[in-house]
């Protein structure tokens, strides 16, 4: 291959001097400062003769930055392109982390070259910092002196951003310079620069460090308006009234503050400043003048309201322009002179540079003393565009004019002059609010240009799928919004970016290219010696090219300043027009390789479809089925549960007594199975929630104790419960949920353990937050489990003892639900275990701690029924079941209650409308009419707003029971039920009912 040569050729200008080639990289370019740094640099541009090229390693749409250790942008050869370099090192590296050792490795890639550094020193060159410090001091002192503000807090930036220590320091040099104690309450924790963090560091001051507006805090001090315009909106939401009761200041003069209510006060950095000396730096160097190493720039202290200073003056602003002439035996007969006037406006509006002042209030005095002079209005739209060109409000005019009309109107004693004065505040209003129309009708009309454009240029780049029609559709679409020049290149070999292919480029000189194949050039030449970049003075700009996190290539813009984030959004449409047409080459051709093995294989491939589509259908239809399942299993259960019950009550022998609890044992247990089936669905589908609430966790274990009691007895066991005296007595959490846990653990160890002991210790892992962090470790004597079957033991169905024979019984679901409910409580666990030398399960789960004293009450015997609240009652039963009708006839007649039964709930409704109920019991799912729908209509009547209804269900899904309630049900019975548990709510409910 041929040497190749730059594009970037070091010409000579016309007076026979080279022209010297300057690159300015940077991460991005759609920061504030980064725009004013950029603006600069183009001015300079235009001014001075050199070329400019600007590299961006990053935009918005990927998190890659081609500027990282191993990124594209270290591989150009700079020192042989460029004769000088301007570099950002904290906004390149900001995605890599700002550590010092990065920020020198960095550094050092360009150490032979003439390079400018900004924020941060160079130790290869020269760099322009701004004074951090300073405007920090100048904030605090204007909090101080202004406002008279004492206790004023600060809110730290990112850990290791340079400018951000600088000011936290310049913050403290100011609290000592005006005698005021450092407070460690008042300065938050370290902030990354958004609105979330700044929201968060209010929330601490005010509620977890529980500082009072006005008392404790009076003022903060922000070094970031991003945090600064959180920090307002969160204390405007709890109800701060900002500047009142709280002043802030920012850092950085954004157009978000200027945009906030109260509009921000803030420190700017003059980052305009900033790229105008870069490029002056770099030419002096260049041409062997003397320079100063390090250039430190003051900043500047924008007062606007959010520190208290226009907060009035702005409400003023708003009312009538004219005011009743004074009565002239009430005028103030001394008038202010020019320079009082001066000095007081002076002394608030200190982000005006004080010419301004003193000359527009010279002008004014001229104007109302000769009406023919219009000198005055000439002079505020100087001051006014000088203003904002150095990024000032122009609402702030406002204020000015406001002041200086109360202080002239209220000392001056003749009406012609009044009437002059009033004429001029009436023109000067006209012409700011002029002025201001035509920055929004600008601001509009770009981003009406872009919003409409954009989409439509994105559209055409994806009408083209082949690699070669993108490429053509690139060319359009930059020519359609008239972008002179475009030179994109594609990464030969993403893995070592050594080389790539120049495959379209256009530029007034050689027109189109347009190649699939490209020029082939090294990398590190940016562009090869076949790009003719002219004679002439150019200004470029990189930008890398990339879509899914993927190194494409990147293209370089003859630069349209004005279209700066209008080449991100095309560069980013580029991204992805490429990545799908690459891909869909790809796909083309393993589509053809594809055919051809679907003609051996289609029986197979439609067998397989519709094996998945059967799968699919089956797995959509499980949980529906379970709950199903579960209703119908429920409903005849609480019909063998309430007459079980009956009948124990009715047979005094005891040994029908003994089979009817076996009845009800087995029934309980079969709805532990039901319930743990249906724990695994809605784990599944994600329905299952803990519950966290107060509980005494001795208790909590005595009670389990006292369940294995009976089983301890009968197989002759050792059981015992250990815990550890540090371990608090009263919890928040998922008692029932833990229960479960331990019930399933332990209850295991009761099955696989003939002889022996088992033995339950429960220890404190750690207590910090107001969280303790416990483990509970179950060991037994039993079988053991071997090695292979421990990796499976916690997986769905699965049971150690798994022949046909096997001794053991169980559904295998006890370890997958208990392994599910750890997972939910924050922690883990496990098994260690050899066959025949028992087994230890181990898990842990975080409860919140409780320190305020509550009383735990004790669970009710279910044998005792609750005292009657109310006799001679009616009742409405709407269930379709004859069993269950029958069961809750039993239980209501027993207490001398009326009980009328309907079937459906269309005869509950009709029932309601022509005879006087005390309460009505609805089941949820009935023939003809559901509960549901026929609790809407009786709420719907006049009588019906205040019946008390509760309903029946069998449904195990929670999520559910909403509906049931927003329907107008007033509490649920889960089916099935107990005696005492319906008993209870039905009495509850009359006596809520009759009040």
């Amino acid at each position: 291959m041929n040497k190749l040569k730059s594009a970037f050729k070091k010409e000579k200008n016309p007076n026979g001097k080279r022209r010297y080639n300057i690159g300015y990289i940077i991460r991005n370019f759609y920061d504030i400062n980064d725009d004013k740094v950029l603006n600069a640099m183009i001015s300079s541009y235009r001014r001075l003769d050199f070329n400019l090229i600007f590299f961006a390693g990053k935009i918005q749409t990927s998190k890659i930055n081609y500027f990282d250790k191993e990124g594209l942008g270290r591989k150009f050869d700079y020192h042989k392109l460029f004769d000088g370099l301007v570099l950002w090192p904290t906004r390149i590296l900001y995605d890599l982390g700002l550590d010092e050792t990065k920020i020198n490795n960095l550094l050092e890639n360009y150490k032979n070259i003439p390079t400018v550094t900004i924020s941060i020193k160079n130790k290869y060159g020269s760099s322009i910092i701004s004074d951090n410090r300073i405007g920090i001091e100048k904030a605090v002192e204007h909090l101080v002196n202004v406002h008279g503000r004492k206790k004023i807090a600060f809110i730290k930036g990112p850990e290791k951003h340079f400018p951000c220590i600088e000011r936290y320091e310049g913050y403290k040099t100011a609290l000592k310079k005006y005698g005021l104690p450092f407070n460690e309450k008042l300065i938050s924790d370290h902030c990354q620069f958004n609105m979330d963090y700044g929201e968060n560091a209010v929330i601490s001051f005010l509620k977890e460090k529980k500082l009072i507006p006005g008392k404790d805090i009076d003022a903060i001090v922000i070094p970031n308006d991003l945090l600064a315009i959180g920090a307002i909106n969160k204390l405007k939401d709890i109800g701060i009234k900002i500047p009142h009761e709280i002043s802030i200041t920012g850092y950085d003069n954004t157009n978000q503050g200027k945009g906030l209510f109260p509009s921000l006060t803030t420190i700017d950095t003059q980052f305009d400043l900033v790229g105008k000396y870069s490029i002056e730096i770099l030419l002096d160097m260049l041409d062997d003048k003397a320079t100063k190493k390090d250039i430190v720039l003051p900043t500047k202290l924008i007062v606007r309201d959010s520190c208290g200073c226009h907060y009035d003056y702005v409400n003023k602003a708003g009312k009538n322009y004219l005011m009743d002439f004074p009565d002239k035996n009430k005028i103030n007969k001394r008038m202010l002179t020019t320079k009082e006037r001066i000095n007081k406006l002076n002394s608030i509006y200190v982000s005006f540079d004080n010419k301004w002042i003193d000359n527009l209030i010279a002008n004014f005095n001229k104007d109302i003393n000769n009406d023919t002079n219009r000198n005055f209005l000439y002079y505020l739209g100087q001051c006014i565009d000088n203003h904002l060109e150095s990024g000032g409000d122009i609402n702030e005019w406002h204020n000015v004019i406001s002041e200086i009309r109360s202080m002239t109107l209220s000392s001056i004693n003749d009406q012609n002059y009044i009437k002059r004065a009033e004429n001029l505040f009436h023109q000067s209003r006209a012409y700011i609010a002029s002025h201001q129309e035509k920055i929004i009708q600008t601001a509009l009309n770009k981003y009406i240009f872009l919003s409409s454009t954009l989409p439509r240029l994105s559209q055409q780049l994806n009408l083209s799928l082949d690699f070669f029609g993108v490429l053509n559709k690139i060319h359009e679409t930059l020519q359609s919004v008239k972008i002179p020049g475009y030179y994109f290149s594609l990464i030969d070999n993403k893995s070592n970016l050594k080389y790539s292919n120049l495959v379209l480029f256009y530029n007034s000189r050689d027109k189109l290219y347009i190649d699939k194949e490209g020029i082939k050039y090294q990398t590190s030449l940016i562009l090869p010696d076949k790009v003719n970049l002219g004679k002439e003075k150019y200004c470029l700009c990189f930008f890398p090219i990339y879509h899914r996190d993927n190194k494409i290539g990147f293209i370089i813009y003859e630069f349209i300043p004005e279209f700066i984030f209008y080449y991100e959004s095309i560069s980013a449409a580029i991204s992805s027009a490429l990545d799908v047409s690459m891909l869909i080459d790809k796909i083309e051709t393993a589509q053809k390789e594809k055919e051809k093995l679907l003609m051996t294989i289609n029986t197979k491939n439609q067998k397989l479809k519709k094996a998945i589509d059967t799968a699919k259908k089956a797995n959509n239809a499980k949980t529906r089925f379970l709950a199903n399942v579960s209703h119908d299993i429920r409903t005849p259960l609480n019909a063998i549960v309430g007459f079980a019950e009956v009948v124990k009550k009715m047979i005094n022998s005891e040994q029908a007594e003994s089979f009817i609890n076996i009845i009800i044992d087995e029934s309980t247990r079969l709805i532990e199975i039901i319930n743990q089936l249906l724990d695994i669905s809605k784990i599944e589908v994600g329905k299952l929630k803990l519950i966290k609430e107060k509980f005494d966790f001795y208790q909590l274990m005595q009670s389990i104790k006292n369940l294995f009691e009976n089983t301890t007895k009968t197989k002759g066991l050792e059981f015992s419960i250990n815990i550890n005296n540090n371990v608090p007595n009263i919890l928040k959490g998922d008692s029932l949920r833990l229960r479960e846990i331990l019930i399933n653990l332990i209850g295991n160890s009761f099955k696989f353990t003939e002889k022996g002991s088992i033995q339950v210790s429960v220890i404190l892992l750690r207590e910090n937050n107001r969280k303790a962090s416990l483990k509970f470790i179950i060991q037994d004597t039993g079988i053991g489990i071997s090695e292979d079957k421990q990796k499976k033991i916690f997986q769905p169905f699965f049971q150690a003892d798994d022949n046909n024979n096997k001794k053991y019984t169980g559904t295998g679901l006890g370890t997958t639900i208990s392994k599910k409910f750890v997972e939910l409580m924050n922690g883990k666990i496990g098994v260690i275990s050899r066959e025949n030398e028992g087994a230890i399960f181990w898990f842990t789960a975080v409860f919140d701690i409780v320190t305020d004293s509550i009383e735990i009450k004790s669970k009710p015997n279910n044998n005792e029924i609750p005292a009657i609240k109310k006799r001679n009652a009616r009742i409405l039963l709407a269930e379709d079941y004859p069993t269950n009708q029958k069961i809750v006839t039993f239980h209501l007649n027993e207490f001398g209650y009326e009980v009328v039964v309907v079937d459906n709930g269309k005869k509950a409704v009709d029932k309601f409308n022509n005879e006087k109920f005390d309460l009505i019991l609805m089941d949820i799912q009935m023939p003809e009419m559901d509960g549901i729908e026929a609790t809407k209509i009786i709420r719907s009547h006049p009588r019906g707003e205040k019946i008390p209804i509760i309903g029946f269900t069998a449904n195990a899904f929670e999520l559910e029971y909403k509906e049931y309630y927003k329907a107008g049900i007033n509490d649920l019975i889960v089916k099935p039920f107990v005696k005492y548990d319906f008993l209870k709510k039905v009495f509850e409910w009359l006596d809520k009912g009759e009040n």
